[in-house]
């Protein structure tokens, strides 16, 4: 449930802000960047900057 939690948050702070991925790792509650990326793949099926691409295409940012 806290992975979920986190890997949600990330997905925000990525949608919302031109946060660094440090700093969306830092405010998700990981340790290194590497651990976000490894659960946010398990959870979306693409890496934290495809993510971030695809949502910003989608709302015309």
């Amino acid at each position: 449930m806290l992975m979920h939690m986190r890997v949600q948050r990330a997905a925000e702070l990525l949608a919302e802000t031109d946060l660094t991925m440090d700093e969306v790792a830092r405010q998700s509650g990981y340790s290194s960047t590497s651990g976000l990326y490894k659960r946010f793949h398990c959870v979306y099926g693409m890496s934290p900057g495809e993510y971030r691409k695809i949502y910003r295409y989608q709302e015309g940012r």
